[in-house]
């Protein structure tokens, strides 16, 4: 069986399933408080629409998003899955191939549920403030997406193979850092909280705060992503540790 054909069976597995299209019901609902809880209050009296805000609402959005990718990591791992593979995937490709192939559905699955927040997002701004520079935004959710998307992606895979219910211990420390409100240093800050923690607390409310990315947070963002294509790369090379008995 070729590469797409087992790709197109794991994007199907996880996307065309009940559990993501309630999963991405929950997302654009939660997407829509926060807009209207919080983004349209503006982060310290900036516009909803400025780089501040959407900054900020990229940060909220980024549990939900990283929880749905280890989920789905995990569940290609499992011992159901893997039988299922071995019965209807009987195919030649290497190991490293093959789960390079299996690991492309969950950042599909990553990329369409940010995606579609993303879609909430601008189309509050466009309904409600008639804002349309969408442009302008959108590196801004690359520059913060992509890099905790291929860190969990790297360390989801990483673990997983080994014992698939390592993705709940991920998810359940990353839910108690959320909890806590612990806010990392910059150069290990992953979702980008820091960013916006960054804001001058001595500039008054309502006042023009300038948007700029430090040196520091940008190297951050490269060494992240490094750091995640690089676990990412050894945990996809070799067979799995994992015998799944």
């Amino acid at each position: 069986m070729t590469r797409w054909k087992i790709f197109g069976y794991c994007l199907k597995r996880i996307v065309l399933t009940k559990i993501f299209a309630g999963y991405l019901f929950v997302l654009a609902a939660y997407a829509f408080y926060i807009i209207n809880t919080r983004t349209i209050l503006g982060v310290r009296g900036t516009a909803p629409y400025s780089e501040w805000s959407f900054c900020d609402f990229l940060t909220m959005i980024s549990l939900p998003l990283n929880t749905i990718l280890l989920f789905f990591v995990s569940v290609l791992f499992t011992k159901r899955e893997r039988n299922t593979r071995k019965i209807l995937l009987s195919t030649p490709l290497y190991d490293r191939f093959y789960l390079v192939t299996l690991a492309v559905a969950p950042v599909c699955a990553y990329l369409i549920a940010a995606i579609l927040a993303i879609t909430v997002c601008f189309g509050s701004y466009a309904g409600l403030f008639s804002y349309e520079n969408f442009c302008s935004l959108l590196p801004f959710a690359a520059v913060l997406l992509l890099p905790q998307m291929f860190l969990f992606l790297g360390i989801g895979l990483l673990f997983c193979r080994i014992r698939p219910e390592a993705a709940y211990v991920i998810i359940a420390f990353l839910l108690f850092i959320s909890f806590i409100g612990l806010v990392p240093p910059t150069f290990l800050d992953v979702t980008g909280i820091s960013l916006i923690k960054s804001i001058d607390n001595t500039i008054p409310v309502n006042a023009v705060i300038p948007f700029n990315l430090s040196w520091t947070f940008k190297t951050s963002r490269v060494f992240i992503t490094f750091l995640g294509s690089v676990i990412c790369a050894l945990s996809l090379n070799g067979e799995s540790t994992n015998t799944a008995k």
